[in-house]
């Protein structure tokens, strides 16, 4: 079953259940297990770093793939299906965890640490020791060895009853999970790794207003799509239940700037400029620890995403963050999607200058230092997008301008 097929039937099932999105339910007979053990070995193909768990790989979010490669393999060409793909993400992540394979991501930006394939059993099995291929000739040439041994039957009778070792086999024994197998690394090991990683971005939380809390996850839907761009009106002043501002946490040291993506079919760029703005002061972002490491100073970037039906795919501003990301809504009336305002709580505090021409996407992915920058490799992936400091510089190359900073 490929996975083409599996992915469009469970798009065709849940459109006629009328389900917002792909769940495993969905999928046709076997199709999760299937889906589940290849996603698995695209995983275990992808670059990453030494886990917590030893032998295990750490591939960082960037880095997945996941919703690309689905994407690519059955032909999925707008970001509205791909958007319906991941919650099923989220599902197939939680069953390879509870089967031992892989140790899910405890937010959408944290890296996923994935088992090692399994070694063949001729690969590992031992070699016969050469001691015991010895022959006679070995006892021959030790008769005073030899004759010790026979001048004590009770000793050697004493050695014979000695229980032998359990057989290295009998590991082999243990009940493999079930679906695809890996080479598991020991419980405990896993659930400390597990563990720490779960506590990790608690901790980064903990200060969060629990009002606020509760505001934002109440403010999502169980199935909430892909957070998506949001512009022309200062960030909304927090209202009774949107209390205050995103926590922040320091960004990450290889961030030279951030890439606000921009869905066409959900917020429209053509009309927005047509009405004659040249400015962005507000981005809907998701509620992840990059949207927190937000601050004052920091470069940022306006990518629109699709097809290019609608605009051109590409770079259409740069700028800056003024301040740290804020709850609230804003109902600007450039929303294509009248449930967008409604979906989106999260708002990057902007100042974004629309480019006099726009740079395509093709301009940049021709650019040998931006072809493999985070956004081209995962379309799909969390809002904000990075760049290196490398390919901040050489993105600010590309687009020939360069807005003051706020002062």
């Amino acid at each position: 079953m490929s996975i083409s097929h599996i992915l469009q039937s469970g798009l065709a099932e849940a459109r006629s259940s009328g389900a917002k999105q792909v769940e495993l339910q969905h999928l046709p007979d076997g199709g999760a297990d299937e889906l589940a053990k290849e996603t698995l070995e695209f995983l275990r193909g992808r670059p990453g770093r030494p886990s917590a768990v030893s032998g295990w790989t750490a591939v960082s979010a960037s880095n997945t793939g996941v919703m690309a490669w689905w994407a690519d393999e059955s032909g999925l060409t707008t970001e509205a299906q791909q958007r319906r793909l991941r919650t099923l993400r989220r599902q197939v992540y939680d069953l390879l965890d509870e089967r031992g394979l892989i140790i899910k991501p405890a937010s959408p930006s944290a890296a996923v640490d994935v088992s090692p394939a399994p070694v063949a059993a001729a690969e590992t099995a031992p070699a016969e020791p050469a001691a015991e291929a010895a022959p006679a000739e070995a006892v021959a040439e030790e008769p005073a060895r030899a004759e010790a041994v026979a001048e004590e039957p009770a000793r050697a009778e004493a050695v014979a009853e000695e229980p032998a070792p359990a057989p290295a086999e009998a590991v082999a024994e243990e009940p493999a999970p079930e679906g695809p197998t890996a080479a598991v690394a020991p419980k405990a090991k896993v659930a400390k790794a597990k563990a720490a990683k779960a506590a990790k971005p608690k901790a980064a939380k903990a200060d969060k207003p629990a009002k606020k809390a509760k505001a934002a996850k109440a403010a999502k839907p169980a199935k909430k799509a892909k957070a998506t761009a949001v512009a022309g009106a200062a960030p909304a002043e927090p209202t009774a239940t949107d209390t205050s501002t995103a926590q922040v946490v320091a960004a990450p040291d290889d961030v030279g700037a951030w890439v606000l993506r921009l869905d066409p079919t959900v917020w429209n760029l053509a009309r927005f400029i047509a009405d004659g703005h040249r400015e962005v002061r507000a981005w809907a972002v998701e509620d992840v620890e990059r949207s927190a490491a937000m601050t004052r100073g920091q470069r940022v970037f306006l990518w629109a995403g699709g097809d290019g039906t609608l605009v051109m795919a590409g770079v259409w501003g740069v700028g800056w963050v003024v301040g740290p990301c804020q709850s609230g809504s804003v109902a600007d009336g450039y929303w294509t999607d009248p449930a967008g305002n409604s979906r989106h709580r999260l708002f990057a505090d902007v100042s974004i200058q629309f480019l006099a021409h726009p740079v395509g996407r093709q301009q940049v992915v021709d650019d040998s230092r931006l072809a493999n920058i985070e956004v081209l490799r995962d379309p799909f992936g969390d809002n904000p997008s990075r760049l290196t400091p490398d390919e901040a510089a050489a993105m600010l190359a590309l687009v020939g301008w360069d807005p003051a900073p706020p002062a």
